[in-house]
């Protein structure tokens, strides 16, 4: 990412160009993609292809960052992540939700290093600037004689702009032509409702569990909407009696495409014998079913997996 001097939000950087061999391989890719066909390397690791996704997909792409329950007072923050680079998630001291880019304006050195705290400011431990929570620079050692006429007002930290919340779940964007949020939900929202939509208030009780593995970061949205491997992969929980549901009824479900790029796999129980699947009543009797409309609600009682992308 790059940005202007004086400050605004992080800018996305368009300045790698295609070398022949990977237009090439692009217009390969578009062929085999009409043919039903995904190439091997778009799951690889070449380099080359990992720095354009990095350049041209996260930045433009809508990402959660996280639900406005992690920060319910002043000053609290989360480290998270677009791409590889870091943000700071803050609820400010004027009590707005913000979204930081967590490096110092003067060398890029890295302001935050806790995955999760309540701060009232921040500073470079490399040259001592100070920022407020709302990114405002706030000070600077020697100011006068280290750097002359700086005018602190044009060097706050840079600030995603794009900050939009869905049933108070935050998704950033860096994309000024991006479109809005509920815009690039699109369909996908009516089925994120089947969910988040049944409590009145959610709460996110803990950090985060992340898991590191070494391959490509596509390899999981493939993984978990795939059905076909049930037959294989999962079978021994249906042999051990884990999942009572027959296994030709557990397979049967549908993929939806709803637009801009999303898609979702629902699987739904056959008949409400097996409706709420998996959850325990303590959990089933806080649903409120008022909140959808009468498909909606059908599909969140006989929903047994939903996934997407």
């Amino acid at each position: 990412m790059n940005a202007a001097a004086n400050g605004g939000t992080p800018k996305i950087m368009r300045t790698r160009k295609l070398s022949a061999d990977m237009r090439a391989r692009f217009e390969m890719l578009e062929n085999d993609l009409q043919h039903g066909l995904v190439p091997a390397w778009v799951f690889g690791s070449d380099p080359d292809v990992y720095a354009l996704e990095r350049e041209r997909l996260f930045p433009r792409a809508w990402t959660f960052i996280g639900h406005v329950s992690e920060i319910p007072n002043r000053g609290d923050h989360l480290l998270r992540y677009i791409g590889e680079d870091s943000f700071i998630f803050i609820r400010s001291q004027d009590d707005r939700i913000r979204l930081l880019f967590n490096a110092c304006r003067h060398r890029g050195s890295q302001l935050c290093t806790v995955e999760r705290g309540n701060s009232e400011k921040f500073q470079c431990p490399y040259h001592g600037w100070t920022y407020a929570s709302s990114g405002e620079l706030i000070g600077a050692p020697a100011q006068s004689d280290a750097i002359g006429g700086l005018d602190r007002s044009q060097w706050g930290l840079l600030e995603a702009h794009k900050l939009e919340q869905y049933r108070g779940f935050y998704f950033a964007c860096l994309d000024d032509d991006a479109p809005a949020l509920a815009d690039y939900l699109g369909d996908s929202a009516y089925y994120l409702d089947i969910f988040f939509a049944l409590f009145d208030d959610l709460e996110v009780v803990g950090a985060p569990q992340r898991y590191m593995w070494p391959t490509n970061w596509k390899a999981g949205f493939d993984g978990f909407g795939d059905d076909y491997h049930l037959i294989t992969l999962h079978r021994s929980l249906f042999e051990i009696g884990a999942i009572t549901i027959p296994f030709a009824a557990n397979i049967l479900g549908h993929h939806l495409i709803t637009g801009g790029g999303h898609n979702i796999t629902i699987s739904i129980a056959p008949d409400d014998e097996t409706a709420l699947w998996g959850y325990p009543q303590e959990v089933t009797d806080k649903y409120s079913f008022d909140n959808l409309d009468p498909l909606q609600a059908d599909l969140a009682r006989r929903a047994r997996v939903l996934v997407g992308t």
